[in-house]
């Protein structure tokens, strides 16, 4: 990282440690305090997280500011779409089996596990629509809004691809020694992926809506600020 980002890659890296320090900091506040919500904990996470990474990478400017709103308002309506939706079918086809060691109830735990996973694949599309977006008014200052909407829709349409399947590898690679477990002990194929995958096929769905909305909604945050400074 230090390597090929110089000083980029030291504030990230810097933002990476700032950010495990921040979430092991606020897990042991949890385990020790009685009455604090697991899923609050994460929100306060995911929101200090997310203005740690932007910041690394930008400074306090416009640019930053765009970018942290950006990202924040996506996670969070992803989030709240998710949870409107496993409200809705009363969690329907979801299997807690696997979180049955724990001993704190098994939705709000694997409800903040979604929400930081949003996180992640949000802020880099976030980044890559804006910074495309700036480089674009920078080389040509009377770009209209049309066109700035369209090449950011196009951006989007290259990132979705990647960023969803990066986000399927990343989730499902975890549960890959069950399910070679649990196929190995005579267990039929539906039963494995229902019991181990129903949970990170939501994550993967909560994570990609994320990175869908996040197009949009950065393309408006930085066309409302753009025509604001005119």
């Amino acid at each position: 990282m230090l390597l090929i980002g110089g000083k980029q890659g030291l504030f990230a890296l810097g933002s990476l440690i700032i950010n495990i320090v921040l979430l092991l900091l606020l897990l042991l506040i949890f385990t020790k305090t009685e009455g604090i919500s697991l899923l609050n904990i994460s929100i306060l996470f995911v929101v200090i997280g997310m203005i740690i990474s932007i910041l690394a990478l930008d400074g306090w400017n416009r640019s930053s500011i765009i970018k942290i709103s950006a990202a924040v308002t996506s996670v969070f309506l992803a989030f709240f779409i998710c949870l409107l939706t496993m409200n809705h079918w009363k969690d329907q086809g979801l299997r807690y089996e696997e979180l049955n060691y724990l001993t704190r109830p098994y939705r709000s735990v694997f409800l903040s596990s979604v929400l930081i996973g949003t996180a992640g694949g949000t802020i880099d599309t976030v980044i890559t629509v804006i910074a495309t977006l700036e480089e674009l008014t920078k080389r040509q200052p009377e770009i209209t809004a049309k066109q700035l909407w369209l090449s950011g829709r196009q951006v989007g349409r290259d990132v979705i691809g990647s960023m969803t399947n990066i986000l399927l590898f990343v989730y499902i690679s975890g549960s890959v020694p069950s399910l070679l477990l649990y196929l190995g002990n005579q267990w039929s194929f539906k039963e494995t992926i229902e019991q181990h995958l129903s949970l990170e096929f939501l994550r993967v769905i909560a994570g990609s809506l994320g990175i869908v909305l996040s197009i949009p909604i950065s393309v408006l945050f930085f066309l409302t600020v753009r025509r604001l400074k005119r």
